[in-house]
């Protein structure tokens, strides 16, 4: 796809597939040849509604399969910021075969999958920075880092020329409405580096992950069933 100036190349570019039987092991073992690998699986096509506003991100989701190696569930562990990039992988693996053989009972693998965008036009992309210091101070959320787990609560935000919020949207919510709405007034709140390319500085997209302060949270949304 080229929406606009730029390409999304979309790749498997790293994945995890270490299998876990969900049933004891001595009561059916798995084959000791048994392989786990989404390279046969239908690549996610990148949703031409992300294009507007370069969303990219890496999506992070466990599968079940069954007995046969083929995906039944997919849950979302770790949101590239964007439901519906989630929902194009969620998509792509359900009912995809995994395994190189039966394993003869239902196992887990894991699976992040790349989205990156590639400025084939002018060689040069920077997406927009959050600047945490200038977010509002909450008692019950906090922005997330980088490297911690838990889904979260995930606001998307375009961000202007100017480094302000022009437009928000929840793109994962908590049960709690209210630690939904206290993410959003945070986010609202928040400064940025705007994003820019070879011809200067752009409006982007990027979403903000958000936690519990009280709690190191680690929900999981099931995408698809």
């Amino acid at each position: 796809m080229r929406p606009l100036f730029f390409s999304a190349f979309l790749l498997f570019s790293c994945f995890t597939a270490s299998a876990i039987a969900t049933d004891k092991l001595d009561d059916h073992p798995l084959p000791a040849d048994l392989r786990v690998s989404f390279e046969q699986c239908e690549k996610p096509a990148y949703p031409r509604s992300a294009g507007r506003n370069l969303k990219s991100g890496d999506t992070l989701v466990s599968t079940l399969t069954d007995a046969d190696g083929k995906v039944t569930s997919v849950d979302v562990m770790r949101s590239s910021g964007w439901r519906t990039l989630d929902f194009a992988v969620a998509r792509a693996v359900m009912g995809c075969k995994i395994t190189n053989l039966a394993p003869g009972k239902a196992i887990k693998a894991g699976l992040t999958f790349h989205w990156m965008i590639e400025d084939a036009d002018f060689f040069y992309f920077e997406p927009a920075k959050l600047l945490p210091a200038s977010c509002p101070a909450s008692d019950s959320l906090r922005i997330a880092g980088n490297d911690e787990p838990g889904l979260g609560i995930v606001i998307g935000a375009v961000v202007t020329k100017k480094g302000l919020v022009s437009y928000h949207s929840v793109e994962w919510a908590d049960d709690d409405d209210a630690l939904t709405q206290e993410a959003v007034r945070i986010v609202k709140g928040c400064k940025f580096e705007p994003g820019a390319n070879s011809h200067g500085i752009l409006e982007t997209a990027i979403a903000i992950r958000l936690l519990p302060k009280t709690s190191g949270a680690t929900a999981i949304v099931k995408a698809a069933q």
